[in-house]
């Protein structure tokens, strides 16, 4: 399931497959961890009591930029960020990231760090809208051009040296 669907989904038991984006540690026995899939955001709720002690360790293992499979219960919340939260019952660890990852690309990091861990920058909300959105523009214009039976070429590059292989 897509997390822009969730309005759809309330008080149902759901799965959700998504990339952890942000983590909050609230004591010993509770972790909210924001969730997203390239389509939305939510917040899921991880209780020690809920999921078992073992599975709560692990959760406390992984970092930014994990992937999970998450299993739980949506309910509307007007605490949460995006109006609605995940109770967790279950979750599997598809991938888990390095603790390096946090230190790799922040809000602080240079244009120039970003454009080379661009594989990291494009998880994340911003950065994957932007790319959606682009991929928007260009369809309707290709439709904009298709629609009058205009064709869409991609001629060879001509350059003044000699490329490789020709």
């Amino acid at each position: 399931m897509k997390l822009s669907e969730f309005g759809k989904h309330v008080g149902e038991d759901i799965s959700v497959e998504a990339w952890i984006i942000r983590i909050r540690k609230q004591g010993k026995k509770l972790v909210f961890l924001s969730l997203f899939d390239g389509t939305g955001e939510v917040q899921a709720t991880l209780k020690a009591s809920k999921i078992g002690e073992d599975n709560f360790s692990q959760i406390l293992k992984v970092f930014r930029g994990a992937s999970l499979v998450v299993n739980g219960t949506l309910i509307k919340d007007t605490r949460a960020p995006q109006g609605y939260e995940l109770q967790v019952d279950s979750f599997t660890i598809i991938h888990p990231s390095d603790e390096k990852y946090e230190q790799e690309v922040t809000h602080e990091s240079s244009t120039d760090v970003k454009l080379s861990k661009r594989h990291i920058v494009i998880r994340g909300p911003r950065a994957s809208s932007i790319l959606r959105f682009q991929s928007h523009v260009l369809r309707y214009l290709r439709e904009f051009f298709y629609s009058r039976d205009m064709n869409e070429v991609f001629p060879p590059l001509i350059v003044e040296t000699q490329a490789e292989g020709g």
